[in-house]
């Protein structure tokens, strides 16, 4: 899941047309069904490699996941020219989204872009267990991922086999009212959950939605693109939706805040859409609750990284100075806080390993260096790691392993243990495999 605490009122032109979803398990067959790849020499226990762009060029990698054989997706959108070890793409114009596929060896599979001569930006991807693969982002203009073009700009989701053939597109957009698809998770129902926001009337794959002033909903697809239904999930046109993510048993958790800062806010949904509950957490009322990521426990549990006073509505507003960087435990049944422990400030993107372990990652304030943080299922402090660099991550995962999946935009240089690798003189990115 991409992560993103920026606020509405900060996002361009472009980005209010952005698209993200969640992706969730789609039925197994036995064509699409892929085994794990068996490397020469063993799986290695670190993989990394360096996406460069050309001079005055740009490369982001929206998000980075694994695949059911083992191996990293990739994806995200560059500028100029992209090479990727002994492969390079070429923008048709200005922004080219591109997909980059790696076995579980740490070989280079595949780079492909997709384009023409305006925008056009991959903004996530998610696997199903099948191996297929779900892409969703903004364009303008025109893109072809091989099954038809869609034009007129707007948001696409697409899903493509193992193989990379397009199976199905959707075009999200519409030039009378407020629409935009914002975010995505993963989970194991099977297929997708989009979370966006709607002003008005529109569609999404032939289903209506409805949405009198701006809110945020989540509306699922099976995993042949047909709608099942749609759910209104804040209860502000101030609430921002930020986060998705979808337990074992389907369940959908939605967290955010409200764009002027008062409170945060988490929402859980049954597995056929349905309200379970909504919860908002107090505040000192400086409007400084700044939520950051959330992340599932093994058990369903919620956590929430963010900053504030934070805590249950029913207790008495804090003093200002309470307001600190925190992660905290929300029962999975009513939302209720378990615990809040203070945080690094630097590392504001979460994930947890199968035995509850938490991670946090981001860049040291001091240096910008990359910082992995591990935490016990309780939230004390066990260790931190610094892996060099100045960073700005984008992605934070964990993979069937234990592994960490760690990807973003860099410079200087990082090392995860198999050795320096350096940015260059030109505008980088990174995608690392490792255990922490």
């Amino acid at each position: 899941m991409r992560q993103n605490g920026a606020g509405r009122r900060a996002r361009d032109v472009f980005t209010a047309f952005t698209m993200f979803a969640a992706v969730c398990q789609a039925p197994r067959d036995a064509s699409a069904a892929a085994s794990r790849v068996t490397c020469p020499s063993g799986e290695p226990r670190v993989v990394a490699h360096k996406l460069t762009a050309s001079e005055g060029g740009e490369v982001v990698i929206a998000d980075a996941v694994e695949t059911p054989d083992g191996g990293i997706v990739v994806a995200g959108h560059f500028k100029g020219s992209l090479t990727l070890e002994d492969k390079v793409l070429r923008s048709a114009g200005d922004a080219d989204a591109f997909i980059a596929e790696i076995d579980a060896c740490g070989a280079i599979r595949d780079l492909r872009g997709y384009g023409d001569a305006r925008n056009q930006r991959i903004l996530d991807v998610a696997v199903d267990t099948a191996g297929n693969r779900y892409f969703v982002g903004s364009f303008e203009g025109r893109i072809d991922f091989g099954s038809g073009a869609l034009e007129g700009g707007g948001s696409f989701l697409v899903r493509m086999d193992p193989t990379g053939r397009a199976a199905w597109m959707h075009r999200a957009y519409t030039d009378e009212y407020i629409y935009h698809l914002d975010m995505l998770a993963t989970g194991f129902a099977p297929g997708v959950f989009v979370l966006g926001n709607l002003e008005g009337r529109a569609e999404l794959a032939g289903m209506p939605i409805h949405s009198p002033s701006l809110q945020a909903f989540v509306a699922a697809l099976d995993s042949e693109g047909r709608p099942a239904w749609h759910t209104v999930v804040t209860r502000s046109t101030d609430d921002e939706a930020l986060a998705m993510e979808v337990d074992a048993a389907g369940h959908v958790v939605v967290a955010g805040h409200k764009v002027t800062g008062t409170n945060l806010f988490a929402t859980r949904l049954d597995p056929r859409g349905q309200l379970l509950w909504h919860k908002r957490f107090r505040d000192t009322g400086s409007q400084n609750e700044i939520f950051h990521g959330m992340a599932l426990t093994p058990d369903g549990d919620i956590l929430l990284r963010a900053y504030g006073a934070f805590g249950e509505l029913s207790a008495p507003r804090p003093e200002r100075d309470t307001e600190i960087e925190f992660v905290a435990r929300l029962d999975r049944q009513d939302g209720r806080v378990i615990w809040r422990r203070p945080a690094a400030k630097d590392s504001r993107r979460i994930a947890v390993q199968s035995g509850g372990r938490i991670l946090l990652t981001g860049d040291a304030a001091e240096t910008g260096e990359l910082t992995l943080t591990a935490l016990s299922s309780t939230g004390e402090a066990l260790e931190t790691r610094r892996f060099g660099g100045s960073v700005r991550v984008s992605a934070l995962h964990v993979t069937k392993a234990d592994q960490v999946l760690l990807a973003g935009q860099f410079t200087g240089t990082l090392d995860f243990g198999a050795g320096p690798l350096p940015s260059g003189n030109f505008p980088a990115a990174f995608v690392a495999r490792f255990f922490p």
